[in-house]
Order: C-alpha cells, then sequence, then structure tokens
C-alpha cells in the first residue's frame, strides 16, 4: 500500500470507484489496489501524520498518528450542498410568488 501511495497510477480514479459486481477479479483485489498517490491529498488537507502507513496495520491500533485520524473524520461536519441549496432556492421561490399559505399550498 505504501508504494502504490507513492506511484502514479495508471488508472486515474476520477470522484469514486465504480465496481462491477460480476468482474471475478474483484474478489482478489486487496487495498492497495485502491490507493493511488491522489489519497496524500486526503491527509495533508486534514492535517492527518502518514507516517503509520509505513508500519504494519496490525499495529496502527496503537499508533497516535493513526488515532488522530480517525478522530479528525468523526469530527468533520458532512453537508449535501446541492440539496440544501436546491431547498433555499425553491423557499425563496416559493416566498416571491405569494406570502398567502392556501396560495402555497396550491402551487405545490
Amino acid at each position: 500500500m505504501v508504494t502504490a501511495l507513492s506511484n502514479k497510477s495508471s488508472e486515474d480514479y476520477k470522484n469514486q470507484i465504480k465496481i462491477d459486481i460480476l468482474d471475478v477479479n474483484f474478489t482478489q483485489k486487496t487495498v492497495a489496489d485502491f490507493v493511488n498517490h491522489k489519497l496524500i491529498n486526503f491527509f495533508n488537507i486534514l492535517m492527518i501524520p502518514t507516517e503509520f502507513l509505513k508500519s504494519d496495520p496490525e499495529e496502527w491500533e496503537n499508533m497516535p498518528d493513526y488515532q488522530l485520524g480517525p478522530s479528525v473524520v468523526k469530527s468533520m461536519k458532512v453537508v449535501n450542498d446541492f440539496a440544501e441549496r436546491g431547498l433555499a432556492l425553491i423557499q425563496n421561490y416559493n416566498s416571491i410568488l405569494t406570502k398567502n399559505e392556501n396560495e402555497k399550498q396550491f402551487l405545490l
């Protein structure tokens, strides 16, 4: 996995990895197959040290660098920006059309 972090992959994953369930080769993949050099950006942006990646994964639980990662990620607030913007747009549009509650219900 450490070598996968430093190597530029020939497969450039965009926003997500798409997996075909019928692909038999998928069952033989390891975590390293889904890691590339761009993963380091994730750690850098969140200011999570990456030294633990050089150790055996069985030792990670006891390492302070690793323990910081889950605590940082769990403290993040996830926001669905598209949904919130859409809702705000609809609410603004409805308030412009009419102030009467009965008319609003009719429009919806």
